[in-house]
């Protein structure tokens, strides 16, 4: 059986009424993954279960990671979760080597904008009684009220 982009898996393993597919190769796993592995405990639903009480939860390790606004996951089998990992550890630091590259290009860029226009801040023009025009609209942070808001 073939899934996605030529994934090999075998199928017909039923693990608690959910059918499991499993790549046959651990080195079909991507090189990144953005996402986390996290160990999901929870009940079952059944009355006689050894979780019923609280006590003794499933376990099942995940992948969570987000599509379009929302929250996904994927359970993962056993010989899965050390590869997956890894590749969430390595989508992390590249994330972060971006991050960080991104960072200090924004710096230079800045400084060379400040050195340029012999400032690093714009200024607001000045209004003929000293305050800004933006900032005489603005209702004080203070928690003052405005004029509009006592009628109200």
């Amino acid at each position: 059986m073939l899934l996605g982009e030529n994934l090999a898996v075998s199928s017909g393993q039923i693990e608690g009424g959910t059918l499991c597919l499993v790549p046959r190769r651990v080195n079909e796993v991507p090189r990144m993954l953005r996402g986390t592995v996290v160990t999901h405990s929870r009940r079952c639903g059944k009355p006689n279960c050894r979780c019923a009480s609280g006590e003794e939860l499933h376990e099942q390790v995940i992948l969570t990671y987000s599509k379009q606004s929302r929250a996904r996951s994927v359970s993962l089998p056993e010989e899965l979760i050390r590869p997956v990992t890894q590749a969430t550890a390595r989508y992390r630091t590249a994330r972060q080597k971006l991050e960080a590259e991104a960072n200090a290009g924004l710096d230079q860029l800045v400084a060379a904008l400040g050195r340029r226009t012999g400032t690093t801040r714009s200024a607001a023009p000045k209004s003929v009684t000293g305050t800004s025009s933006a900032s005489s609209r603005m209702p004080s942070r203070t928690g003052s009220p405005t004029p509009s808001s006592k009628n109200a």
